[in-house]
C-alpha cells in the first residue's frame, strides 16, 4: 500500500486560536481516535476519511470522497496526516457525530 503524506491540510488547533468561533471537536476527542472511525478534514474543501491506522499523532486514513479540488490524492488513496487536522469524527456506521 503505497501512502501519501499530506501535511497541508487546516491546523485546526491554529485556526481557532485566531477563530474560537471555529468548531471542531477537542484534542481529548481527537485522542480517542481508533481504526474504523471516519474523520473529517479540510484542505481547500472537506474530505472525509476512514482511519485506517493510528500511531500517536500520526493517522494513516483512506480517502472516501471524491474531490472537486486539485489534491496530491484521490478517492480510495492511502493519506497520512495528524490529529490536530480532525475537525469532526463520525462512527464508521455513520450514525453521527460522536461527541
Amino acid at each position: 500500500m503505497d501512502i501519501i503524506v499530506v501535511n497541508d491540510f487546516l491546523d485546526v488547533s491554529q485556526l481557532q486560536a485566531n477563530d474560537p468561533e471555529y468548531k471542531s471537536v477537542s484534542n481529548m476527542d481527537r485522542s480517542k481516535i481508533i481504526p474504523d472511525m471516519e474523520v473529517l478534514v479540510r484542505r481547500g474543501q472537506y474530505v472525509r476519511l476512514k482511519v485506517e491506522e493510528v500511531n500517536d499523532e500520526i493517522i494513516i486514513g483512506k480517502v472516501l470522497t471524491t474531490s472537486t479540488w486539485p489534491q496530491p490524492f484521490e478517492q480510495y488513496d492511502y493519506i497520512q496526516f495528524e490529529k490536530k487536522n480532525v475537525i469532526d469524527i463520525y462512527d464508521i456506521d455513520r450514525w453521527g457525530v460522536l461527541y
